[in-house]
């Protein structure tokens, strides 16, 4: 129990010890009570309890083999050096300064890299050891990889999923995908069958204080691997995550400064690529040999291609999987087919060369002319560097094309522009000002900045940012120029001072002058504002989409958006509420509000164009981040995606694309590489960091903090996987059930035992009360429970189902379902909003439905985007009907929205069906 709450909970020293002597004395009384005095037993029992939680964690022996390394403290070298040992002593012994060279052609670094520490020895004389002053510490594979095999579950899983193939051409994990059918082990055989685990590598940088807003100032490297040969839903607990280190901070290691942190795991994988054998494994008792491969790295961008040696995305060469370069291609040239692609031998040829470069002029010119700088991964001789550096469709779907769109489409409305506003929407008939303000310092200046602006259009400026106005002209506007602006336009119905002294006089004035103004005379001007990335929405279309986003009713398990999303107040969205805003809100919103054409609108069809580019992007989305997939999902993927950047391009000519939408293009090729994005994506990596920053520390960054967060995780990870061991004691599995509900926050129970007493029936064959049939275990459980009589409207709709109708029944509000709860309306509405499938099988449990009414109008304009899985309903529901259908032909819930369409009431219904497997495949 306190090694429990010492390792999961992180409870403190001084708790711990507390609950150690309460419970000690709790005993003892106990004992003294019941047997009047402590025998010499007891006493034995009572004085071996552990007075300290280091005492108790050390008897479960929760601590992983790893090495501890002294690092260069200087900025710009990073050297890792392990520790050496002197013959029967176990004090490690490191260099006193760095021995790298800075360069090729530079000197030794010469940076100290240990310092003198007094410690106290058993004779009571102090003793002085050099420790390093900046440390790593990797933690040993082999170990992780022994503790994983010595759970019979888990390794026959492993084993199991490396052997499996399916036939119907779909793929639901990365072992279904094209490269592990292809992919050859060292043995010049197909990487599959027992004893060949593949993994999947993350590098990911942090903020160890928790992120902020603004730019980092501190920053910490998760080095972490996840085994491919289990299954997604097993892969990412905790238990199952191998964390080889933390680099230390305060800041990124520069440029190949990596390359020191992954040398020692690259070291292991190169000894299991070629095999390791393990002398006992639950399955093998007698020893078995292990192969393991590196199929796949993920991380976001930045990081990479630090990991790939790669250049940076703002470089000539900025992506890692083609050859397009800024100057002949730019972020906006979607010519898929005329890109060449890079190959692995290319990249190891020229990654070679670097390194052997004699001078550093050498190096920096093979990577200006290639992009390519020396990494440890090419020491693996199996991984492909052209084919296995991943794009994550987290960062760059989630947190890259969405956020970006959200710009795009003024979901956080800008701040006035500070340039001209290109063509007038308003002809404003101020003459050229006296020569007074022309003569002025910056008059003239003032006048064309404040008529160009006055001048642009609405949603440019004054409707959607009153406040944001008023700053820009006290800023840009000179005092006698409003003054002059202001008498020239009339803005004041009242007799104007003869004099004023004061801008905030005029500013308001002139503000409500010109939102009196009308556009409709100039030109096109109707739609100006639709022709400009970040000015698309309006105020009022804007509040709609806010006002959408607070009622469309959702399940409790759905994550949550700020209402008023764009605004300073909602600040920072994570990925996940960028998925569940391009997946449900946005598409509904703007569907609502720009799927109708007004004939002859400029503006209007200018919108249902920048409608169809966005469910482009939403449907793209939709298919990437699917469950399962396939060759002509990728393709359909690629098209969609296709389509959504060329209509950007032809929508708003002056934007600026980013990479994010270069390396989009390359994501479907991974999708028919390793399959569902879910096998492979940083979503359970970046939970992890939140898991590592909530880990108590000494906020020393720079070794011990990182220390502290590696050696707490991995002994929590041992402690939960304790149970799952083969040798783990009787009395200690015991407790497993216990110590679930105690780790996990969302019950893994696929279906709850009593939900087939739904309504207090167990099979249909309930009578009178001396007619039941009901086993003694359920008859028991009955008379606990609370049975009202059955109501008249249950009554009338159970006739059909059953033929001896019972007196009593049991209702139940609310079952749950892998964690997730289905109730009734009134006690939570979006929690009783589901979808279900019939069942064929033979009637266990029975249902009331209230199903809603087809939608009868003449067109339902979101069935058109199949991907959105949306359409129209009535709001009305059916009388209530029961089916017979199994737990789990539950599909999931819907979200819901209710409108007024075609002047009738009605409701958009959308099926969270895929939102409800990406939420289960990430909390577990």
């Amino acid at each position: 129990m306190v090694v429990a709450m010492h390792v999961i909970l992180r409870t403190a020293r001084r708790g711990c010890s507390f609950i150690f002597d309460m419970v000690r004395q709790i005993i003892c009384v106990t004992l003294i009570n019941s047997m009047g005095a402590l025998s010499l037993r007891d006493r034995k029992l009572v004085s071996d309890m552990p007075r300290d939680p280091d005492t108790a964690v050390q008897s479960f022996k929760l601590d992983r083999k790893r090495t501890c390394y002294a690092v260069c403290p200087d900025r710009s070298c990073h050297r890792n050096y392990p520790p050496t040992y002197q013959p029967g002593s176990s004090i490690p012994f490191y260099p006193t300064y760095c021995e790298e060279k800075t360069s090729v052609q530079g000197g030794i670094c010469g940076t100290r890299l240990t310092r003198p520490r007094t410690y106290s020895s058993d004779k009571g004389k102090p003793v002085t050891i050099f420790v390093p002053i900046k440390t790593f510490v990797g933690f040993c594979m082999k170990d992780y990889l022994a503790s994983l095999l010595s759970s019979s579950k888990k390794e026959d899983k492993m084993d199991k999923m490396s052997q499996r193939q399916r036939s119907d051409g779909l793929m639901a994990d990365v072992i279904d995908g094209e490269f592990l059918k292809t992919f050859k082990g060292v043995d010049g055989k197909v990487f599959c069958g027992e004893g060949r685990y593949a993994f999947s590598l993350s590098v990911d940088f942090f903020n160890p204080k928790g992120n902020k807003v603004g730019k980092k100032s501190r920053s910490v490297g998760l080095i972490s691997l996840a085994p491919l040969s289990l299954s997604p839903t097993d892969r990412y607990k905790s238990e199952n995550l191998f964390v080889y280190g933390i680099v230390p901070g305060p800041r990124e290691p520069p440029l190949t400064a990596l390359n020191h942190y992954l040398e020692g795991l690259i070291d292991v994988l190169i000894e299991l690529w070629n095999g390791v054998y393990f002398s006992s494994t639950s399955k093998y008792p007698g020893g078995r040999t292990v192969h393991c491969a590196l199929i796949v790295v993920v991380c976001d961008l930045p990081a990479a291609r630090k990991v790939a040696g790669m250049s940076s995305h703002n470089h000539q060469f900025f992506c890692s999987m083609c050859k397009c370069t800024l100057k002949e291609h730019g972020y906006s040239n979607f010519d898929y087919d005329r890109w060449q692609h890079r190959t692995d031998a290319d990249i190891r040829a020229t990654s070679k060369l670097w390194r052997d470069a004699s001078t550093t002029n050498a190096q920096d010119s093979i990577f200006s002319n290639s992009g390519v700088r020396w990494s440890q991964l090419t020491r693996l001789s199996y991984f492909d560097m052209a084919k296995c550096i991943a794009v994550d469709a987290m960062h760059n779907l989630f947190l890259g094309l969405v956020k970006d769109h959200m710009r795009v489409l003024g979901i956080s409305l800008p701040k006035p522009p500070r340039r001209p506003l290109g063509p007038a929407a308003l002809d404003i008939p101020v003459q050229e000002p006296p020569p007074d303000i022309l003569t002025t310092k910056g008059g003239p200046k003032s006048f064309r900045t404040v008529m160009n602006y006055l001048q642009g259009p609405l949603s440019k400026t004054l409707e959607d940012t009153p406040s944001d106005v008023s700053k820009f002209l006290k800023k840009h506007g000179q005092l006698q120029v409003l003054d002059y602006i202001g008498r020239a336009l009339r803005c004041d119905p009242d007799p104007t001072p003869t004099k004023v002294t004061r801008k905030d006089y005029w500013i308001p004035k002139i503000i409500a002058w010109r939102s009196r103004q009308s556009e409709s005379s100039v030109g096109d001007s109707g739609d100006s504002g639709l022709k400009e990335a970040g000015y698309v929405l309006t105020k009022q279309e804007r509040d709609a989409i806010w006002s959408d986003i607070e009622h469309i009713v959702t399940p409790s398990w759905l994550t949550s958006i700020p209402a008023t999303i764009g605004e300073p107040s909602a600040g920072k969205l994570k990925a996940d509420q960028y998925r569940v805003l391009a997946g449900l809100y946005l598409p509904v919103s703007l569907i609502r509000l720009w799927s109708d054409v007004l004939e002859g609108d400029p503006r209007s069809e200018q919108r249902k164009r920048i409608l169809d580019v966005t469910l482009c992007l939403v449907s793209a989305i939709a298919i990437a981040t699917s469950r399962r997939t396939s060759v002509k999902h990728a393709d359909e993927y690629f098209s969609l995606m296709l389509k959504y950047l060329t209509g950007l391009k032809e929508l708003f000519p002056d934007y600026k694309f980013l990479p994010n939408h270069h390396m989009a293009l390359h994501l479907g090729d991974y999708l028919k590489r390793f399959g569902p994005v879910h096998g492979w994506w940083t979503f359970p990596f970046e939970r992890l960091i939140g898991i590592l920053q909530r880990i108590p520390n000494n906020g020393k960054i720079g070794g011990e903090l990182e220390q502290t967060m590696a050696l707490s995780f991995a002994r929590a990870a041992c402690l939960r996987s304790l149970f799952a061991k083969n040798c783990c004691p009787q009395s200690i599995r015991d407790i497993e059930e216990v110590f679930d509900k105690f780790v996990h926050t969302q019950s893994e129970v696929h279906v709850v035992s009593d939900v087939l007493d739904l309504v207090g029936l167990d099979d249909g064959q309930h009578g009178s009360a001396e007619n039941a049939t009901g086993t003694s275990e359920h008859e028991d459980t009955w008379k606990k429970r609370t049975a009202v009589p059955v109501p008249t409207d249950l009554r009338d709709a159970l006739k059909d189902h059953l033929q001896f109708l019972p007196d009593k029944v049991q209702v139940r509000k609310h079952i749950n379902i892998d964690g997730f709860s289905f109730s009734v309306a009134s006690r939570h509405l979006g929690n009783s909003s589901i979808v279900y499938r019939t069942s064929d099988k033979e009637v266990h449990t029975v249902l009331g439905i209230a199903k809603y009414r087809p939608w009868m109008g003449n067109a339902d304009p979101f069935r058109e985007h199949q991907w959105l899985r949306a359409s129209l309903w009535q709001q009305e529901v059916e009388p209530l009907v029961f089916i017979s259908t199994e737990p789990d032909k539950l599909v999931s819930h819907f979200a819901r929205m209710d409108m007024s369409f075609e002047r009738k009431d009605a409701m958009v219904v959308v099926s969270l069906e895929r939102m409800l497997n990406m939420a289960v495949a990430e909390s577990n």
